[in-house]
């Protein structure tokens, strides 16, 4: 049976899934139309199903139903069903694994929301968490969504996921800026809240069981390896995993290999060292629109290798890779030679440059992304100005 023919035997199965007011009573509706699920996971790739279930989400289908599914009916059916669960906990038994990682700090981030849904003052105290929610959500977006599109074929997380996290962690975020906060906006947090605890479950029983079932060794090095780049966040701090000490990157060109350049010739070497010398941060998109390159060392704006080889559209929110798209686009076809924006990360601010790379005869070569951290342009006028206000009170 096709993916699509198996994906909507699917959505029509859950769907008619009673609503989650009587368990015993669903539990037993749930048994009486298991027939019409058939044999789905025998067919399947247990990994194709864990990423149909989370497109039903994204097509609308009641969070609820989807949980008596994974939990009851499909149970009942065929217990292999939860062979991804078996799998996602087997590694969160490892020490310091990717997912033992990532899982503990769903545990820490449920505990604190429980916390919060008690009173108005735990509510507030949450403020100083939204960063740490972010880092979160970042490591899910920047290493596992586009691992599991690019890599394995499953695009539910890229596609639905990494949207609807920036979608919560927004709507949580401005919440937490309001200065009126009474009863109306204790509901509102509540609602802000349950849905975070959706994303958890949705993550817990969806997402890191297709991840624990499709992901090899290697993917889960290189991830390890790129995490390094991400602060600790909610309480869990990084500790040594073995296997992921032992990835290897790709092998460096000789060192002493001329690299002949218009203005002169440097060996690769040098000229490694000098680009991950520039306090700057650099991205070339070729002209397939593929990440190619980026400069190594610290980065605001995360650049995890697993992106190298890859459409720059798959490694960006799938609302964020269509403007990416659209801005390519007009490269190309020459009707835009760069787009500069000034953005805020973690409160500081940054200057990013796209421009169009074209040789002698105007061809279209690809893309440089320039990323330029102004703190100090922002410390030095701020500086500039006071003495300004100093002289004029004299």
């Amino acid at each position: 049976m096709e993916n699509k023919l198996l994906f909507e035997e699917l959505k029509n199965f859950v769907n008619q899934l009673p609503c989650a007011q009587d368990p015993y009573g669903q539990k037993a509706e749930a048994l009486e139309i298991k027939s019409n699920y058939g044999t789905y996971g025998k067919d399947q790739n247990y990994g194709r199903l864990y990423n149909d279930l989370i497109e039903l989400a994204k097509t609308g289908t009641p969070l609820e139903k989807i949980r008596i599914f994974t939990e009851d009916c499909a149970l009942n059916c065929n217990e292999d069903i939860h062979s991804g669960q078996k799998a996602f906990e087997d590694l969160c038994r490892v020490s310091a694994h990717p997912l033992q990682v990532l899982e503990a700090e769903n545990k820490e981030l449920e505990a604190m929301i429980e916390k919060a849904l008690s009173s108005h003052e735990e509510k507030e105290a949450l403020k100083d968490t939204i960063w740490q929610v972010s880092v979160h959500d970042m490591k899910k977006g920047d290493l596992l969504y586009p691992t599991l599109k690019v890599r394995h074929g499953f695009p539910a997380g890229h596609d639905y996921l990494w949207d609807s996290d920036i979608e919560l962690r927004t709507h949580y975020s401005g919440l937490m800026r309001q200065s009126r906060q009474d009863e109306l906006w204790d509901k509102h947090m509540d609602e802000a809240l349950h849905s975070i605890q959706d994303m958890l479950w949705i993550e817990n029983s969806l997402l890191y069981p297709l991840c624990a079932l499709a992901f090899s060794e290697a993917d889960w090095q290189e991830i390890y390896q790129n995490a390094k780049d991400y602060p600790a966040c909610l309480n869990v701090e990084p500790v040594v995993w073995d296997k992921g000490e032992e990835f290897q990157k790709a092998p460096l060109p000789d060192p002493c290999q001329k690299v002949v350049l218009g203005g002169g010739t440097l060996t690769a070497a040098q000229l490694n060292v000098m680009l991950n010398s520039l306090p700057i941060e650099l991205t070339f998109v070729d002209v397939n629109n593929q990440n190619a390159y980026f400069n190594e060392g610290h980065k605001a704006f995360k650049r995890p290798t697993i992106a190298l080889g890859h459409e720059v559209f798959e490694c960006h929110p799938a609302k964020v890779g269509a403007m990416v798209k659209g801005m390519l686009e007009d490269f190309k076809s020459g009707k835009k030679d760069s787009v500069h924006i000034w953005m805020n990360k973690q409160d500081k601010p940054y200057y990013v440059t796209y421009m169009a790379l074209r040789d002698t005869d105007g061809t279209y070569m690809g893309t440089l992304e320039i990323v330029q951290p102004m703190e100090f342009a922002k410390e030095h006028f701020a500086a500039s100005n006071e003495v300004k206000k100093q002289i004029k009170g004299w």
